[in-house]
């Protein structure tokens, strides 16, 4: 009955945020997604394929700010990554779901100064994932820190 409640509560906040400039979200709202394991013959073995939820779905295409600790995935190529959780504790090695993760992508190329578990606020445009099994989930592009 609790997540019942919140989810609700977590869905109007969602849906009367949209006429502002931009809506924050948490990582409560982006777990409504279900991933069911699929045959991917690209890469031949079994994926976590995401079927999002009308919350997510909402989200598509809006710039949004989230909370989270930040992971370098990839410095070489400036790919960052934004995770619920520590570092310690997040989907890559924790028990975290893949729903807790998504992609950062800077609006400036040259981001520097992130250490691993730094907590912040970033702004960006919220994208889906639905086909590349080489990606996240979701995404942020022309992200940027909130000061």
């Amino acid at each position: 009955m609790g997540k019942s409640l919140l989810f609700f509560l977590s869905s109007i906040f969602v849906f009367s945020s949209f006429g502002l400039k931009e809506t924050e979200i948490t990582w409560f709202t982006l777990r409504d997604v279900v991933f069911t394991k699929t045959w991917n013959e690209e890469v031949r073995m079994m994926m976590d394929v995401p079927e999002f939820g009308p919350l997510v779905e909402a989200l598509n295409g809006e710039t949004v700010t989230i909370k989270g600790f930040v992971i370098p995935y990839d410095k070489s190529t400036d790919l960052w990554v934004l995770s619920e959780n520590p570092f310690a504790s997040c989907f890559f090695c924790g028990g975290a779901g893949p729903e807790t993760v998504m992609s950062l992508y800077f609006k400036d190329k040259e981001v520097a100064g992130f250490h691993t578990d730094d907590y912040v606020t970033v702004k960006g445009v919220f994208r889906l994932n639905k086909m590349d099994v080489f990606e996240l989930a979701y995404r942020l592009e022309d992200a940027e820190i909130v000061k």
